[in-house]
């Protein structure tokens, strides 16, 4: 719900609906910061909630949200963006115990409209029992776009990638990696897989005919090792200006 005021414009915030027995509770449970033990004073802009994602980040059972906030100014920076998680509980989710991420605990550099938490998906990138979250960030770097790789309740470094470290194409201003994120186990070994878009890829003077970028667990995380670019041309079709192949991705 990003663009929620209670006060605040466009402040956003999350609005939890329980169902139970006779159906949906009539009284929501709403979190946004500084509300519902959500940490951060909200401010104008910020968009809490813009992106969503579920899951079980540290195996309790009980699944936790990811919450984007890609308008808030983290460190001053405007439009740098953060994502919240909050853990799930007998009682539904709570903002106490929440974990919260800027580019700089991802792994990156916290910089201005960046816009980190536009886009969100869970997956299972290693070996263990627990979901990690990916987190597209298409406008890093002038548009190129990256993705982090949050390994939220362990010890662990998050991972990042660009098309330069993918390691397949150049990361080019406006090529909008991370625009579209899609999560699945594509080779069957157990571990989930991700498909990037990058609506934004030129050839040339073909411009922003778009790409998908996939990448596959190598059991510790996502590996370059295997990645692949796909274009509109492996099925047999033009690459064409304007096409954005790639603006949006899903698993089935």
């Amino acid at each position: 719900m990003p663009g929620d005021n209670t006060g605040v414009v466009d402040t956003g915030a999350e609005v939890e609906l329980y169902g139970s027995a006779a159906g949906l509770t009539p009284v929501p449970t709403v979190f946004q910061h500084g509300r519902g033990g959500v940490p951060n004073a909200r401010a104008a802009g910020d968009a809490f909630g813009d992106a969503l994602s579920a899951g079980d980040v540290n195996a309790d059972g009980f699944d936790d949200l990811a919450i984007g906030v890609p308008g808030e100014n983290y460190l001053g920076r405007v439009d740098s963006g953060l994502v919240h998680v909050l853990p799930g509980s007998t009682g539904g989710l709570t903002g106490v115990g929440s974990w919260f991420f800027g580019q700089d605990t991802a792994g990156g550099l916290v910089e201005p409209n960046d816009q980190f938490g536009k886009v969100l998906a869970m997956g299972r990138f290693n070996a263990d029992a627990l979901l990690d979250v990916v987190v597209g960030v298409p406008n890093e770097d002038g548009g190129a776009g990256a993705i982090h790789v949050l390994y939220v309740t362990r010890p662990r470094p998050h991972q990042y990638f660009t098309q330069a470290t993918i390691g397949l194409s150049a990361a080019v201003a406006n090529d909008k990696l991370g625009s579209a994120l899609a999560v699945g186990d594509f080779d069957g070994d157990g571990r989930d897989d991700v498909a990037i878009g990058a609506p934004g890829e030129d050839t040339g003077a073909i411009v922003d005919h778009g790409a998908v970028q996939v990448m596959y667990s190598n059991g510790l995380g996502l590996g370059t090792a295997r990645a692949l670019l796909v274009l509109q041309s492996a099925f047999g079709d033009l690459l064409e200006s304007g096409d954005q192949f790639g603006f949006s991705v899903e698993s089935v």
